[in-house]
């Protein structure tokens, strides 16, 4: 990520146990603070797995009045598909505002509870934790998608992270995706009969607002 990571205190895992017995729960908390600043807008968290087969994060959130109250906004994320097995058990993870269910805006605490059902694991938890800041318009328009280069008849699907992508574009406030690669499409294939010589493009005035709308663009054929 080209973004810088926010400044944030991590507090060493507690694991949770019944009583003063020494029963392995299989179940440790650990808690992001930000002592530098009180509160933090958090677009996207990064960590690499430690055997952990599943993830709740919480959130601690000041509201408009000052008031305080936690959130669950992410339940049991599966990391490891086997807990009994290593697949996944080292990953690198990156959760994004797709993957929560509110705005992570205004967080004072965020807590991360992970779970480890298997014995096969002599400790667990996770490593490398980095919390980013929301991205700006700027910075989710630096990069064209496969989806949007791609016409409605090539385009077979979309995998994961650009369904991710989408999902940022939509709460960033920027036009359907659909629609925006449909019109830009239109517009390409405008530039190439031009450039081509074999028509002649004829562009009316039919601005409306000081924009053209692309169903009224006309074709005149030489």
């Amino acid at each position: 990520m080209d973004q810088k990571p926010i400044v944030c205190t991590l507090k060493a895992p507690q694991t949770l146990t019944i009583g003063n017995s020494q029963f392995h729960s299989g179940c440790i908390v650990t808690d992001v603070s930000f002592p530098s600043t009180g509160t933090a807008n958090i677009g996207s968290v990064s960590f690499r797995n430690n055997y952990t087969a599943s993830l709740t994060v919480a959130c601690k959130i000041k509201d408009a009045n000052g008031k305080t109250s936690w959130k669950k906004v992410l339940k049991r994320k599966i990391l490891m598909p086997n807990p009994h097995i290593e697949n996944k058990g080292q990953s690198k993870f990156v959760l994004t505002a797709a993957d929560f269910k509110c705005k992570l805006d205004n967080v004072t605490l965020l807590r991360l509870v992970m779970m480890q059902p298997s014995p096969c694991w002599h400790a667990f938890g996770v490593k490398e934790v980095k919390l980013y800041p929301p991205a700006t318009v700027e910075e989710l328009s630096v990069t064209m998608p496969r989806w949007l280069l791609q016409s409605d008849s090539l385009r077979l699907g979309v995998d994961e992270d650009e369904r991710k992508l989408k999902e940022e574009i939509r709460r960033a406030g920027l036009p359907d995706p659909g629609q925006l690669s449909s019109s830009l499409h239109e517009l390409w294939r405008l530039t190439d009969k031009s450039s081509a010589g074999a028509t002649s493009v004829t562009v009316g005035r039919f601005d409306i607002d000081g924009c053209y709308e692309i169903n009224l663009l006309s074709y005149a054929q030489n």
